[in-house]
This record gives C-alpha cells, structure tokens and sequence, in this order.
C-alpha cells in the first residue's frame, strides 16, 4: 500500500489521493451492514454467528487483483481490488448465504442489489474534502441528488463520522445543508462553494493496475462482526512516525475461525 500511494503522487489531486489509501489493517471483504442497536441485539447476532456452521475444507483461498470503481469510473470516489474465487464459487456461495440468514433474522440492513465482495483499497471519505461552486437554482439537480446519495452509501458502508454524517445505533443519517444564519435563503446558499468528497476519473488508473496483484492465494482466516468506523492503532514506526497502512482497524465484537 505504501507503494501504490507514492504512486500516486504525479495524479490530479495527488495529496487528497495518498491520503485516501486505505490503511492495511482496514482491509476486509463487507458482506453487509448491520444494525444492532441494543447489548440484547449484540448479544443475539454473536450467538448466531457462534450458531453456524463452518464452510468445509478446503480451506478458502483468494488473491486480490485489479482495481474497480464503485461506480462510474470517470467519476469515483473509491477503488477496490476484487477478490478471485475458486471455479466451484465456494466463497461467494457461502457468503451469501451467510448474508441472507443474517438478513432473515434482521441483524443486517436488507440489500436488493446483489453481493459484490470487495477490498477497499482508495475512498476519498477519508480524505479532506474539496470546494465547489454550486449555481444551481430551485430544485437540486439530478447530479446534486446522486451526489449526496453516494456520500451517504458511502458512509453507511465505511462507518465515516464527519461533515456529512454521524452514526447513531449502527445507522448513518445526512444532515440536511443549513442555511446561512445571515437570512440567505436556499438558492442563494446553493451559489456560494460548498465542500464535497473528491471526485475523480479512475479511468487510467484501473488501466494501469488492471492485472496487479495485491494478495496472492491469501488464506481466509475468519468472519466477523465489527464496529463500524476503523479506530487508530497505537505505536509508532520507523522515525517515530506511524507506518502507513498499519495505523487502523476495525474492531472486533466477535469471530469464528475457519478451519
């Protein structure tokens, strides 16, 4: 990770793009997002999870290779390298069906779409944001509204507490866009430049990483609940600096091995 950061350097928006590579601790494969909003619920969904039933031997084996965009690639906010199952799909059989019993005893937020495994591995959330100058009158228009809606995915999905979100009970909500105390009214608050996450046109840089190899027949090790939101590791590295992409995680409510 620290290489594909210095790589980055030469692109547009170079310092928002380093800082938006996501710590090596953070990454993961999401299956979903879960709302347990009491000690009992908590309770509940490790007991589950103890409940399960193991995927039997062998054991699964991935490697990450790629880069992908969330969405449209000249217009991204994010990057994930997408993991690479064996011929029979062992580990997205089992993840989906780990996802809809999850679902079906409503631990997990129901999703339409279907499951997408994925490794972050670039989300300007977590970068400073940048200004834009808005001159839209009356109603939003439609990039605006898509706009704020993949934000919100975003903050969903990563946990992200900032400007444009705050998590209560394992859920996100978006603050409306305030008016200026001043009296302004709305349309003249839309001309003045407001921030938003970057972003920008992955489209040379999936070209460019397109057969990379991030992780090469890594062993899955575990499935887990986590708290939402990575939390700062303590320590320090070389020079007395924190080693980039070491300096986070998720933390653990609860696991089960695989053997």
């Amino acid at each position: 990770m620290n290489q594909f950061a210095k790589s980055l350097v030469t692109e547009p928006n170079a310092r928002i793009l380093t800082e938006a590579v996501r710590p090596l601790g953070t990454i993961h494969l999401t299956l979903g997002v879960m709302s347990l909003a009491s000690d009992d619920r908590i309770k509940a969904a490790i007991n589950l999870l103890n409940s399960l039933s193991p995927p039997p031997p062998p054991a699964f084996s991935i490697s990450l290779r790629g880069l992908h965009a969330m969405r449209q690639a000249k217009s991204t906010s994010s990057l994930y390298a997408a993991p690479k199952d064996d011929e029979e799909g062992r580990l997205y059989s089992f993840c989906e069906k780990l996802r809809e019993r999850f679902t079906e005893e409503g631990f997990m937020v129901p999703e339409t779409r279907p499951l997408r495994l994925h490794a972050t591995l670039l989300n300007t959330l977590y970068a400073p944001k940048v200004e834009v100058k808005v001159e839209a009158r009356g109603n939003e228009s439609e990039n605006e509204v898509e706009d704020e809606r993949a934000e919100y995915e975003e903050v969903v999905e990563n946990g992200k507490q900032g400007e444009q979100g705050k998590l209560e009970d394992g859920k996100a909500s978006v603050d409306a866009e305030r008016i200026d105390q001043q009296g302004e009214t709305r349309s003249q608050a839309r001309r003045k430049k407001r921030k938003r996450v970057l972003k920008f046109d992955a489209r040379e840089l999936i070209k460019r990483y397109e057969d990379f190899e991030w992780v090469k027949e890594a062993r899955v090790e575990k499935v887990a609940i986590c708290e939402m939101g990575a939390k700062k590791v303590e320590g320090k590295g070389r020079n007395g600096m924190e080693e980039l992409g070491l300096g986070q995680k998720y933390e653990e409510i609860a696991s089960v091995p695989f053997p």
